[in-house]
């Protein structure tokens, strides 16, 4: 009887484990770099339109929530854990780092997952009244192209729970235009960059992660490092 109390004992905390693991949130932290100095090796992507993804979710900041636990909400610095490969990133003379922050959020099932909106501005770049004006009456004015002028990072990434845990990303980077490009963009019979400073370089990619481990996306000319931890 004594051995039965605790065998059932035993199950109903193994349970009560499992049930608080399943709701206990995520901390999602992200690195994304650029290449200093690129070796494309003849690859050539294609100069393409870059539609923004419009199911997204913008983090909030520290200013906007407080110390409060609100979903999609940006974390104290403190508590990031990629410090150390951000600061090898930033020593690098091959690498620069672009992005680094983690954010708070819920575990959700791929229904009622969300996209976080992930981005980086050029700030030496800047617009006025004059910029936005159009001179041609007959060609149409799209701000938010003209915007993407001012952009270096552009994309989103989702955290989806299940039987297994998935990470979503959906890239763009803005790659400054090199002459070792410009030769293959000739070379691939495409009309020359003249006006476009950057080119659009999309990263797209699904994958199966485990908790705690550092996932790495790459491409020639950037990439991202990801970690999902327990909040």
């Amino acid at each position: 009887m004594r051995l039965s109390k605790l065998f059932f004992l035993s199950i109903f905390i193994l349970f009560n484990q499992v049930a608080k693991a399943e709701t206990s949130w995520y901390q999602v932290e992200i690195v994304v770099f650029e290449r200093i100095n690129p070796v494309l090796d003849g690859e050539y992507w294609k100069t393409a339109d870059v539609i923004s993804r419009t199911d997204v979710k913008n983090l909030l900041s520290r200013e906007e929530v407080g110390d409060e636990q609100v979903s999609f909400s940006i974390l104290p610095e403190a508590k990031n854990r990629l410090g150390g490969t951000y600061s090898a990133f930033r020593n690098s003379s091959h690498y620069r780092p672009l992005i680094h922050y983690s954010w708070q959020q819920p575990p959700l099932e791929r229904r009622s997952a969300k996209f976080v909106k992930v981005e980086k501005l050029d700030e030496s770049q800047s617009f006025n009244n004059e910029n936005i004006i159009p001179t041609d009456e007959t060609e149409p004015l799209f701000i938010e192209d003209l915007f993407q002028q001012n952009k270096i990072i552009d994309g989103a990434i989702r955290i989806r729970s299940g039987f297994y845990l998935h990470v979503d990303v959906d890239l763009t980077y803005f790659a400054e235009v090199t002459e070792q490009f410009r030769v293959m963009e000739v070379a691939n019979n495409e009309s020359a960059i003249s006006v476009q400073e950057r080119i659009p370089v999309e990263l797209k990619s699904s994958r199966k992660i485990k908790l705690n481990e550092i996932h790495y996306f790459d491409h020639p000319m950037f990439g991202l490092i990801i970690q999902v931890s327990r909040l």
